[in-house]
């Protein structure tokens, strides 16, 4: 396994955990015509069936349903951790997503594991990490594309718009 690619997964842990330990904040009231259950489709609070009573906003990225979801409510909003997996027979994913007054707030971690014995990816420069940080909901900072052979792509966001091209370091 690359040295690289655990050097980088420690980091983004250690990004996840002080981010989840160390940011909280008030509730933030919302409409209830917001809500999922209110006739919104993409972009919604959606309450946690984990949590009765307990909403996240719901973006593209959101499957609550199927997350789990480790924190407390605060107010009607969820403070924690939401993580997701999935697994297959060519490998799999698991997503890590802090959340701070129920917006996405702080280091997001997604985690490829690919099968050496699958031949879709076989020879090829496999995605190990993603990590993504998010301020109140909005994408804002770098997001680092961590791959296999040690290469990094890198997009930059200010308040959620992609500020000129994605840039890839082979070094």
């Amino acid at each position: 396994m690359n040295q690289r690619f655990l050097i980088s997964d420690v980091l983004a842990a250690a990004l996840l955990f002080l981010t989840v330990v160390g940011v909280h904040g008030q509730t933030d009231a919302f409409d209830a015509a917001e809500t999922c259950e209110g006739g919104y489709d993409r972009w919604c609070w959606q309450e946690l069936d984990s949590h009765p009573g307990c909403y996240v906003w719901k973006d593209e990225s959101v499957a609550a349903t199927a997350a789990t979801w480790t924190g407390p409510c605060n107010g009607s909003v969820f403070d924690g951790l939401m993580t997701w997996s999935q697994r297959g027979d060519g490998g799999g994913t698991v997503l890590e997503v802090p959340y701070v007054n129920g917006k996405k707030h702080g280091t997001e971690v997604e985690r490829y594991y690919v099968s050496r014995d699958n031949p879709a990816f076989a020879g090829k420069n496999t995605l190990r990490v993603r990590v993504m940080p998010w301020v109140n909901g909005v994408k804002h900072g770098s997001e680092l594309y961590l791959f296999g052979n040690g290469s990094v792509l890198e997009c930059r966001y200010v308040n959620g718009t992609q500020i000129g091209d994605c840039s890839l370091r082979t070094d």
